[in-house]
């Protein structure tokens, strides 16, 4: 089953079952990020969710530039923000590279997430001794990343 085969199932279930999805993501986000409680998972942050990572990987199945990928008309993540706590990161209304990286964080289990992370911390790290300072922070703007991605990542 494809990522965009799975994405049409889950968009055309029956509402008890994506709640029942969305409360297993929760259950799931809580276990593994050894929290008490936190804010809801919801169906349609799932759906938001899956649209944005959908989109980056239909740009890398066509070989597009996916730095600097954003998604025009694309889902409002403030509810990821909200899920994770990160209240006071401002995220863009058009998602881009940051965004799906945050986004990610709700689904995947949290040794999976931290790996990503830090691998792309550490790609960002060699990035700042192969380019100027001017460049670099080109690069980053253009993913969306904040000055302090390494605290919100």
């Amino acid at each position: 089953m494809t990522f965009g085969d799975l994405n049409y199932f889950y968009l055309n279930c029956k509402d008890e079952l994506r709640q029942k999805i969305a409360r297993d993501f929760t259950l799931k986000y809580r276990k593994t990020n050894d929290l008490s409680q936190s804010n809801a998972i919801t169906p349609e942050v799932i759906e938001h969710i899956n649209h944005v990572t959908n989109m980056f990987r239909n740009a890398v199945a066509h070989n597009e530039i996916t730095y600097s990928k954003v998604i025009n008309r694309g889902p409002n993540l403030s509810s990821v923000r909200n899920i994770l706590g990160q209240y006071d990161l401002r995220l863009n209304s058009q998602p881009g590279v940051f965004e799906l990286i945050l986004s990610l964080r709700l689904v995947l289990d949290q040794a999976e997430y931290v790996e990503i992370a830090n691998a792309i911390k550490q790609l960002l790290r060699d990035g700042k001794e192969q380019f100027n300072p001017d460049t670099m922070s080109n690069i980053l703007n253009s993913m969306h990343f904040p000055e302090e991605y390494e605290f919100w990542l």
